[in-house]
């Protein structure tokens, strides 16, 4: 796992930077933001072997509709296998999300703005290192 997941992850601010309040994500939108993802990867690395990019997602009711399941082999992506449900087990619990809650805990926001602004120092603080750390502390299936 290198540089490609390291550069995923840190997209993550962006994702939810601009993800407009009170939309929810289906299949046709989730499957659009893949082929975003997937041409950012081209975008930011022309160089690298576009089969061989580790990709791993839950298996979350929205991940698993047709339209995804047929978007996912165009991209050739490295699916990684995915672990049954099991809380303890979140890729997401590896670092992002937990360390996430740690650094708001306490805090009191009086408007979305507040919320948006906090997530976002956040993500200007951490090491990049870290999202590598926790791609690497998942479980090997």
């Amino acid at each position: 796992m290198g540089d490609i997941h390291t550069l995923t992850l840190r997209r993550t601010k962006n994702t939810y930077s601009n993800f407009k309040k009170g939309r929810t994500i289906n299949a046709v939108y989730y499957a659009n933001l893949l082929d975003k993802l997937y041409s950012k990867i081209k975008e930011k690395r022309p160089g690298v072997d576009k089969k061989n990019v580790p990709f791993h997602q839950d298996k979350a009711p929205i991940h698993t509709p047709v339209i995804v399941m047929a978007t996912l082999p165009e991209l050739k992506f490295k699916i990684l296998p995915r672990a049954s449900y099991s809380p303890d087990m979140a890729p997401s619990d590896y670092g992002l999300f937990t360390n996430l809650k740690k650094y708001l805990a306490g805090r009191k926001f009086c408007s979305d703005i507040e919320v948006i602004s906090a997530k976002n120092a956040y993500f200007e603080v951490i090491e990049e290192s870290s999202y590598k750390e926790g791609v690497q502390a998942l479980p090997h299936l």
